[in-house]
């Protein structure tokens, strides 16, 4: 059976795809229908054709009436036949177009037979080429059909310019074979064109389909894997919890230094694990783009003071020494997420000191300008080992590169170090190892905040003291040495501790007196105690301040403690030795009875706050939880009432008045939200009835949210529901004092 159409691709069997190019085909075909009977009247009007041969005109006019009818029922009903069956419809209208086709190649040769190639009959055939080159393209995909139909149409006119036996009629007759074949051809590109793009687009857009499929699937599978995730660190953060509660709740008085050593290292193993634990849900809402910056104007060197103090201990356990080095092009106040640059530091300093067992690290700092407000921070995390100023922290057994590549992959692989880089990235920024420089380099974008750089105001009379700096390392020395000349200060240094008292004395008989002597500490080593001593021995020497710089761990053990306790002359002041805290020092031992105690040289055991006399209604479902959480509030002398949900504690309220309630975010029957809900809506009842008496009363009770999901928005659904301060779990013992400090105390 004859076929002007046979599928043989995918393309040719999508119903979707064919029926795109089927309705382009039937737009195109409707508008020429009509202007064909139209051309057709006119030309038989304005040739007089219908005087000349008025049977043959009756005959075409009625034949080409009644195929425009046909062709119309095929294309003006398009949309309600063509869903019943696609193929019939494209088979019986293309039979229609070719027997239209033949019928207009009737109505061209008894034109040229009757008129002859006249004006009329060359406007006919000028229209006639138009319309055929202008339906190429919509009939084109269509290529063994857009053969015939040009075929059947041109052809036989052509043929018959031919038999006419002139020059313009075979002249004629070539011109229109020639565009015949030229459409033959270009029909033929444009078929291959036009379904290669159909099939190319039908291939992405498959491909397409694939991908967000894939995309779901992966989205789904990222979506459970941040919900365990977090539903582990909920998990965890409650066991954490009891944990941390109860060692704080342990009476230190009644334990022995190894014991209270003991519980000191499982408080902290504890809280590296909570560490680990926010490191895991700070990944997720960076990686996940969940992470809003918390933008504010901050001190960059107290930050990073705090964050050194914070590592002191830990310090102390490894026997490792930290310091940093300012340039003083860093800007005292700019403008960053300080919680995230807290963060980032502290992480990746931790990581340093427990990863290469460094006996010293230097933090140098240096800030650069890209323009009038906005530039980098740059700070060089470096190691010193064993050794006079030897890099030898990276070198383990083995070669020192292999190894050096050895510990850059293991930190590359590590938690701590993904998450800051993670961090690093999200605030524009970077972390990098550089093992041949023996550092680890952070490089954070922060906007400058003022024009100030120089923390501290200096005291004019410290300018012409000696001070005699013993035992200070190289890194720490330059910049310290600098930092006492800036203030006006005469300084010397002494590496050999036994030449201390010698070279003081000599100074003295040289009118050159020393006012401070400086030791500069190292962990675990006393021998600056006996010549501290020879010092205050000496009675020309005993009136020299003496200043010892050293860990807070061998500042607050006992012996020295025992030793500086008494003497007036010494004093101690924790490493880092901070610009800030090294001026106040001066200032209280140099400059005698003019200034107060600093607090940087008061060294005594943090002491438990007392709220005897206040009340307080802890909401929580958790047994566990309710237990330490109550001894903890029982050890500050608070008077605890229990409640185990938000209805339970609604009802006790009603009874009783609280100073503060803690809260648990989410528990059975009605949770924490909904319970300060009610809470917040009886005190503005409270507050309009009094009003309406003339009493201005306030019934603010302060309410503090608690819960162990801190990747849900909890913090910020806990404000939006009206409580006053959010307390996240594991509570720490120091953290809690605070806060009921902060809103018993006010």
């Amino acid at each position: 059976m004859f076929k002007l159409f046979i599928p043989e691709s995918k393309v040719h069997r999508d119903r979707r795809l064919m029926r795109e190019t089927d309705s382009r085909m039937a737009k195109y075909s409707r508008r020429g229908i009509l202007i064909n009977f139209c051309v057709y009247l006119f030309c038989v009007w304005m040739g007089d054709l219908y005087l000349k041969a008025p049977t043959v005109t009756s005959v075409m006019t009625i034949g080409l009436l009644l195929l425009t009818g046909m062709r119309s029922y095929y294309l003006f009903r398009f949309d309600s036949l063509y869903p019943r069956a696609p193929s019939r419809w494209r088979n019986q209208y293309f039979l229609a177009s070719l027997l239209g086709a033949i019928w207009w190649s009737v109505i061209l040769v008894a034109f040229t037979l009757i008129k002859g190639l006249d004006d009329v009959t060359t406007i006919l055939w000028f229209y006639t080429i138009v319309f055929f080159s202008s339906t190429a393209n919509a009939l084109a995909p269509y290529n063994r059909y857009m053969s015939w139909y040009q075929f059947l149409g041109l052809i036989p006119g052509a043929l018959a310019m031919v038999s006419l036996g002139t020059i313009n009629g075979y002249l004629y007759g070539i011109i229109i074979l020639l565009f015949f074949l030229l459409m033959i051809h270009q029909g033929r590109i444009v078929a291959e064109s036009y379904w290669k793009s159909l099939e190319t687009n039908q291939a992405l857009t498959r491909k397409t389909i694939e991908l967000e499929a894939e995309k779901r699937d992966m989205e789904a599978a990222d979506q459970f894997s941040t919900e365990f995730l977090q539903n582990l660190g909920s998990e965890v953060r409650v066991n954490l919890n009891d944990l941390l509660g109860s060692l704080s709740l342990l009476d230190r008085d009644q334990l022995n230094s190894h014991q209270s050593e003991l519980v000191d290292m499982a408080h902290r193993t504890a809280m590296h694990q909570l560490e680990l634990i926010n490191n895991v849900g700070d990944y997720l809402t960076t990686v996940g783009r969940q992470y809003e910056r918390d933008v504010s104007v901050f001190n960059l060197r107290r930050l990073l003071e705090n964050v050194l103090e914070d590592l002191f201990e830990d310090a102390a356990h490894q026997h490792t020494e930290l310091n940093y080095l300012l340039n003083s092009t860093i800007p005292l106040r700019v403008r960053g997420d300080a919680v995230r640059v807290q963060q980032i530091l502290h992480q990746l300093i931790y990581h340093v000191m427990y990863s290469t067992q460094s006996e010293e690290i230097t933090i140098v700092g240096n800030y650069k300008l890209d323009n009038q407000r906005d530039g980098n921070l740059t700070l060089k995390i470096r190691l010193i080992g064993s050794g006079d100023d030897k890099y030898s922290a990276w070198e383990t057994s083995g070669d020192s590169e292999e190894s050096a590549s050895t510990l850059v992959n293991s930190w590359e692989n590590s938690t701590s170090f993904v998450v800051c880089k993670a961090l690093a990235e999200s605030l524009s920024g970077f972390v990098e190892v550089s093992p041949s420089r023996h550092q680890v380099i952070v490089s954070l974008p922060l906007e400058i905040s003022g024009s100030l750089t120089q923390e501290v105001s200096v005291n004019a009379r410290l300018k012409g003291k000696r001070a005699l700096l013993v035992d200070v390392s190289k890194e720490v020395r330059k910049p310290m040495m600098r930092e006492f000349k800036d203030w006006g200060l005469t300084v010397k240094h002494e590496k050999d501790l036994n030449a201390v008292v010698q070279l003081m004395w000599d100074a003295r008989n040289d009118d050159e007196a020393f006012d401070l002597v400086l030791f500069y500490t190292r962990h675990g080593n006393r021998e600056w105690m006996e010549i501290s001593q020879q010092i205050l021995d000496n009675e020309q020497l005993r009136d020299v301040a003496q200043l010892i710089v050293g860990n807070k761990r061998d500042l607050e053990s006992e012996e020295v403690t025992h030793y500086a306790i008494d003497k007036m002359q010494v004093a101690r002041l924790n490493k880092p030795l901070s610009p800030h805290a090294a001026h106040n020092a001066l200032e209280y031992l140099l400059l005698k009875g003019d200034y107060a105690k600093p607090d940087c040289l008061t060294h005594t055991k943090d002491h438990v706050l007392c709220f005897e006399g206040h009340t307080v209604l802890l909401v929580d479902d958790h047994r566990a939880n309710q237990l330490v959480t109550q001894r903890l509030l029982e050890k500050l002398k608070l008077q605890v009432t229990v409640a185990i949900n938000g209805k339970e504690a609604l009802d006790k309220m009603q009874q009783q008045k609280f100073d503060i309630v803690l809260m648990d975010c989410n528990m059975p029957v009605m949770d924490g939200f909904e319970a300060t809900q009610i809470i917040r809506e009886r005190e503005i009842e409270a507050e309009i009835k009094s009003a309406e008496v003339g009493e201005q009363v306030s019934e603010h009770i302060p309410i503090v949210g608690m819960s162990s999901h801190l990747f849900n928005g909890e913090k910020s659904r806990s404000f939006a529901a009206g409580m006053d301060e959010y307390l996240a779990k594991p509570i720490e013992f120091y953290k809690l004092q605070r806060l009921l400090q902060r809103w018993l105390n006010s």
